[in-house]
């Protein structure tokens, strides 16, 4: 009677303690991938990156990037992507037209016309521009996201887009943050001729490697059970665990010249991922370094050498450089 008393107790010991791993995966997997509830918190509680202690600093830029953004007024594309799924972008063309094309991916929470700081850039040295609504954020009708996955899928749908209506294309990726990360798994695919760049800016390895970062260092969190649980979550409900949005996987495989940019202060994704994505890289590549730089402030605290890179870099790699503005 005694033995069957402890083997009953320690059955739903066991049976508690799998529900309560479970359910801290479904609490995570919610507020992570949700993006839309996050932001919506961000808003509601004026909560901050404390490491990106100079985002304030920032903000009058954006609201400048906005107000340009407003006055270009920006055209609405909407791409039938299969099995129901329409993306949406907007897009930017210079009254001369051209054939560069920059397809710019944004962060986290993000949607596309906040890209409005780097297009500008892109657009004044006489750049097409498109900015899409990644999945799970803007005008999106994804729930969730999948922070690089099926983001990557998105940016070759894009690409596809672009080099159908413009065989004579010559199409560049950049992205930062989970724009970043999309970019890099988005070479590691199947990519139209016509890309012949890619620029990450701030990207993570991966995904299973960032949450586990944010976890331990961040929230000062247990790794499991909560991220195994989490990531049984994304299986039952997506069939793909976190896995599949693995830039450092993918950047084994591409072919794409691709430059890498880091803050050597960044530790949201932290700086010693920069090395970890450029040894693995297979293609041409490049790196910068931005001293000084937290999360996704490279282009904010040191324009002159991050655009003055960029740019360098896209004209040694075009078809055509020498028609690449200085």
């Amino acid at each position: 009677m005694q033995n069957k008393k402890i083997l009953k107790t320690a059955a739903l010991t066991a049976v508690g303690t799998a529900a309560a791993a479970l359910a801290s995966g479904e609490v995570f997997y919610e507020l992570i991938l949700n993006a839309r509830v996050w932001d919506r918190l961000t808003q509601l509680l004026h909560l901050a990156d404390p490491v990106t202690e100079d985002i304030y600093d920032r903000a009058p830029e954006c609201l400048e990037g906005l107000r340009w953004m407003e006055e270009q007024s920006p055209a609405e594309v909407r791409l039938l992507a299969g099995g129901g799924r329409e993306y949406v972008a907007h897009k930017l063309c210079p009254p001369d037209g051209g054939s560069k094309w920059v397809i710019t991916c944004h962060g986290y929470c993000g949607h596309g016309v906040m890209q409005c700081v780097y297009a500008r850039h892109f657009y004044e040295r006489g750049w097409n521009v498109l900015m899409p609504d990644l999945p799970g954020h803007g005008a999106d009708g994804a729930r969730y996201t999948t922070m690089g996955r099926e983001e990557a899928a998105a940016a070759v749908k894009w690409a596809e887009y672009v080099a159908e209506l413009h065989p004579d294309a010559q199409i560049a990726l950049h992205g930062q943050s989970m724009g970043g990360a999309t970019v890099l798994i988005a070479t590691g695919m199947k990519l139209p001729r016509q890309v012949f760049a890619a620029i990450e800016d701030c990207a993570y390895t991966s995904l299973e490697d960032e949450y586990r970062y944010e976890l331990k260092e961040k929230f000062r969190l247990p790794v499991k059970p909560i991220l195994p649980a989490a990531d049984l979550v994304s299986r039952l409900r997506t069939g793909r665990g976190f896995d599949g949005s693995s830039p450092i996987a993918s950047v084994a495989k591409s072919d794409t010249p691709t430059l890498f940019i880091h803050g050597d202060r960044d530790t949201f994704v932290p700086f010693y991922m920069l090395d970890c994505l450029y040894n693995a890289c297979a293609a041409p590549k490049q790196k910068l370094v931005v001293p000084g730089s937290y999360h996704a402030t490279n282009a904010y605290l040191q324009p002159e050498l991050y655009w003055n890179t960029v740019f360098e870099f896209l004209e040694a790699h075009a078809p055509d450089a020498g028609h690449v503005q200085p």
